[in-house]
C-alpha cells in the first residue's frame, strides 16, 4: 500500500487505529480503512503518496465519526471527519506540513481537476458504503501561505510595522512598544503587529507576502496614564535590546550562553512597564527573567528544577541528579499512601510533582480522601517522608467526591474537549497543558493554551466532561 521505506511509519499507527481499521466500528457503517481511502480519494492522494496517517473515531450524542488526518508528499496535512453512517464528509481541512516546501504551494490544484488513482475501498468485510460524491458538498481548500521556512517572498518584519503604524496613523516614534512576529492564520502566514500608543492598544494582521491588512484592533490601555501624571513612556529605540537582556540575564544566573541548551527572548509589558522577558534551561534548572527593557534592572529572577532534564553522569554535587535516580511517581504515591494508612482507591482526587525544596528534590503528593486533605513530601532518590500533613477538607461534602480517578475522562480527552469548544486546532495551540484540580469540591482539569494573540483558560469537569468555565483573553 505505501512504498518501500514507508513500512516503519506505518508500523507507527497507533494500535487503536490499527484496530479500527482492522474491525470496522459499530454494525452497518464504514470502517476505518474505508473512511481513509475516502478521505485520500476525496484529497486526490494516491496511496503511496501517504507518508503518515492517524484515524480516530469520535462518538458523541448526535453522531459517530472518523477523524482522518494524513501527511502527504505534496507537503501538506489533511484532516477530515467521516461520518460512520453513511461516509458523509463532515469537515475537511488542508494546512502546509511544519517544514515543508510543496511546489505547488502557489498555486495548489483545485481537489476536482484530478482523478483519484484509485477508486474502491481496501478489503474489508464490512459492506461498501462509500457515500456518493453528492452526499459531500466539495470543500474548496483555501489558497495555502508560502512556506515559513523560506521567506524570500514576505515583505518583513519592519514593513508590516510600518503598514500597521501607517494604518492608524500613528508616527513610530510615539509609540511605547510595538513587536511583530510571523504567525499563520486560516492557511495564510502573517505577521501579527502589536503597539501601544497615546492610551491605546492597537493589533494589527499584515499579509505576509502582500502587505495587505488584514485585520485590525484599537482599544483603551487599561494600564495607561496620562503624561499629565507620569513622565511618558519610553520610546521603543530606548530599550536595551535582546541581546543586552540576555546578557544580563545569564550574567545573574551565572551561566554561560554555550552551556544554555535553550534560550527564549521577547518583548512583553507587566504592570505598566515594557520588560524583556528571558527565558532558558542550563545543567538540569528553569530559569526565567524579567529584565526592564530601559534600565536594564532585573525585575524578577527564578531558578526551579527542569522535570524533563536529563543530566549527564556527572559527581558535580551542584547538578541536579538525573530523573533516573529518583524513585518515580508510583513509589513516591505508594509510600505517602502507606504513610497515610489509607487506600489509593479512596482517594478523590491525587496529584504528584517534582520539585526542590531547599535544595533537594522532592515529590509534592496532594491528596484529598474521606473528608481530609494530605500534604506530602517523599525525597525523590531516597523516598523518606520529608514533610506530612493532614488537615479538614473544608471543601468536602460526604459522597459527593468519592469517584475513582479510573474514572475520570483523562487529560487527553479534557484537551481535546476544550480546543473543540474553542474552535482551536491542536497544531494551532501553543503551551498546551492540563493538570488535574479541585474546585468548590468538585475535581476538574485546568486546561490552558495560546492561539493566536489570545490565551483559553478553561476549567472541564474530570468525571463528566463538562466545561464548567472558558475564559479567553489577549496575550
Amino acid at each position: 500500500m505505501f512504498k518501500n521505506g514507508r513500512f516503519a511509519v506505518f508500523a507507527a499507527v497507533t494500535a487503536s487505529a490499527l484496530a479500527l481499521a482492522l474491525t470496522g466500528c459499530g454494525t452497518g457503517g464504514i470502517s476505518a480503512d474505508e473512511a481513509l481511502s475516502m478521505a485520500r480519494q476525496k484529497a486526490n492522494i494516491a496511496a503511496d503518496d501517504i507518508l503518515t496517517y492517524d484515524i480516530t473515531m469520535i462518538k458523541n450524542a448526535s453522531e459517530n465519526y472518523f477523524r482522518v488526518a494524513f501527511t502527504a508528499e505534496d507537503g501538506y496535512e489533511y484532516c477530515y471527519d467521516i461520518s460512520e453512517s453513511d461516509g458523509s464528509i463532515i469537515n475537511s481541512s488542508r494546512d502546509l506540513a511544519d517544514g515543508e516546501s510543496p511546489a505547488e504551494a502557489e498555486n495548489p490544484p483545485a481537489e476536482e481537476t484530478a482523478a483519484p488513482e484509485e477508486t474502491s475501498a481496501p478489503e474489508t468485510d464490512a459492506p461498501d458504503t462509500a457515500a456518493p460524491e453528492t452526499q459531500a458538498p466539495a470543500t474548496e481548500a483555501p489558497a495555502a501561505a508560502p512556506d515559513s521556512g523560506n521567506t524570500d517572498s514576505y515583505i518583513g518584519e519592519e514593513a508590516a510595522k510600518k503598514a500597521a503604524l501607517d494604518h492608524a496613523g500613528v508616527s513610530e516614534s510615539d509609540v511605547s512598544m510595538i513587536t511583530a512576529k510571523l504567525d499563520r492564520d486560516d492557511g495564510i502566514a502573517v505577521y501579527d503587529v502589536d503597539f501601544y500608543a497615546a492610551g491605546y492598544e492597537y493589533d494589527y494582521e499584515i499579509n505576509a507576502v502582500t502587505g495587505e491588512i488584514r485585520s485590525n484592533e484599537k482599544e483603551v490601555d487599561k494600564n495607561y496614564t496620562a503624561p499629565s501624571d507620569t513622565p511618558a513612556a519610553p520610546k521603543t529605540e530606548e530599550y536595551i535590546g535582546e541581546a543586552e537582556a540576555k546578557k544580563i540575564a545569564l550574567e545573574h544566573a551565572g551561566v554561560k550562553e554555550s552551556d544554555a541548551q535553550w534560550m527564549e527572548v521577547k518583548l512583553d509589558r507587566e504592570n505598566r512597564t515594557v520588560v524583556y522577558d528571558v527565558d532558558f534551561d542550563a545543567a538540569g534548572y528553569e530559569y526565567d527573567y524579567e529584565i526592564n527593557a530601559t534600565t536594564g534592572a532585573v525585575v524578577k529572577s527564578q531558578k526551579e528544577v527542569d522535570d524533563d532534564y536529563r543530566a549527564n553522569a556527572s559527581s558535580n554535587t551542584n547538578t541536579a541528579p538525573a530523573q533516573t535516580d529518583y524513585i518515580g511517581e508510583a513509589e513516591a504515591k505508594r509510600i505517602a499512601f502507606e504513610h497515610a494508612g489509607i487506600n489509593e482507591d479512596d482517594a478523590a482526587w491525587i496529584e504528584v510533582k517534582l520539585d526542590r525544596e531547599d535544595r533537594t528534590v522532592v515529590y509534592e503528593i496532594d491528596i484529598n480522601a474521606a473528608g481530609y486533605e494530605y500534604d506530602y513530601e517523599i525525597n525523590a532518590a531516597t523516598g523518606a517522608v520529608v514533610k506530612s500533613q493532614k488537615e479538614v477538607d473544608d471543601d468536602y461534602i460526604a459522597g459527593s467526591q468519592n469517584t475513582a480517578q479510573s474514572d475520570y475522562i483523562g487529560e487527553a480527552e479534557a484537551k481535546r474537549i476544550a480546543l473543540e469548544h474553542a474552535g482551536i486546532k491542536e497544531s494551532d495551540a501553543r503551551k498546551l497543558e492540563a493538570e488535574l484540580d479541585r474546585e468548590h469540591g468538585r475535581v476538574v482539569y485546568d486546561v490552558s493554551f495560546d492561539s493566536g494573540s489570545y490565551e483559553y483558560d478553561y476549567e472541564i469537569d474530570a468525571v463528566t466532561g463538562t466545561v464548567i468555565k472558558a475564559d479567553k483573553e489577549r496575550d
